[in-house]
């Protein structure tokens, strides 16, 4: 997957909001993959939800913190240009309930008030 895609920017806001807190739980790697798959078919997409996640997270353990704050910060931006604002909306909710579908954690509430500070504020 291309890493200056629509899908890879999603992919990786997804995994930062879930990650933040230091690890994916499998509940959370589930609500990823689903979102993902109906993502993809939406798209009339083959690309694999589990391919798609292993990359990502392969990506992200390969990026230092600094770097990933920054390809962070380009995906909300990248998003923000891409969507209107009821799409931005949607996604955000998308994000939260994933992040809190194993209990919100306090890092993962901060990635999200950030990320809604750039998309909506």
């Amino acid at each position: 997957m291309k890493r200056d895609s629509f899908e890879y920017q999603v992919g990786l806001l997804m995994m930062a909001a879930t990650g933040s807190d230091g690890d994916y739980t499998e509940k959370e790697l589930n609500a990823m993959h689903f979102f993902l798959t109906k993502m993809f078919e939406t798209m009339g997409s083959n690309v694999d939800a589990n391919d798609f996640m292993n990359e990502l997270i392969e990506d992200i353990q390969v990026y230092e913190n600094d770097e990933l704050a920054e390809k962070i910060q380009a995906a909300s931006e990248f998003l923000l240009d891409a969507m209107d604002e009821k799409q931005l909306n949607m996604f955000y909710n998308g994000l939260r309930e994933m992040a809190a579908v194993d209990g919100i954690a306090r890092d993962e509430k901060e990635f999200l008030k950030q990320l809604k500070s750039i998309w909506f504020e």
